[in-house]
């Protein structure tokens, strides 16, 4: 599927059930009966807030999981690997494990948006050199 990224996550390409994308590993299989939170994305936030809330697992496949929702009309499949929405088109729904992975998510992007502002051409900052040692000793450290 062609398409920036939306909010939360990326789409889903057709053909690629159970690979990963930037948004999560390799998730763990749903249980039946268990609470998630869905987030709408894509289209469905378009002209309406972003909101987190919850939905019941009602099946789970080898393939995809269902969902049931008091914002779904019905239920919404999602491939287990990824929970990454089931669609032809562009993703309508993120699903998450709890309010704090949304949170943990939301901050992750403000953060890595900070550091790449901070490093932009059009920054006027500079950086002395011990500054940049320091930042260079993090993501190296980090990156191990």
């Amino acid at each position: 599927m062609h398409g920036g990224t939306t909010k939360a996550i990326l789409p889903e390409t057709k053909g690629t059930e159970g690979t990963t994308n930037e948004r999560n590993e390799m998730k763990r299989k749903p249980i039946k009966g268990e609470t998630l939170w869905l987030l709408n994305v894509g289209n469905m936030a378009r002209r309406q807030v972003q909101t987190l809330t919850p939905c019941i697992v009602t099946k789970v496949g080898s393939k995809y999981f269902e969902v049931e929702g008091e914002r779904l009309h019905g239920t919404n499949q999602f491939y287990i690997g990824t929970w990454c929405e089931k669609t032809n088109y562009q993703a309508d729904w993120a699903i998450y494990e709890s309010e704090q992975e949304w949170m943990d998510e939301r901050e992750n992007g403000v953060l890595i948006q900070l550091i790449r502002d901070s490093f932009s051409i059009f920054n006027q900052k500079r950086f002395t050199l011990p500054t940049l040692r320091k930042i260079a000793e993090i993501i190296k450290e980090d990156a191990k």
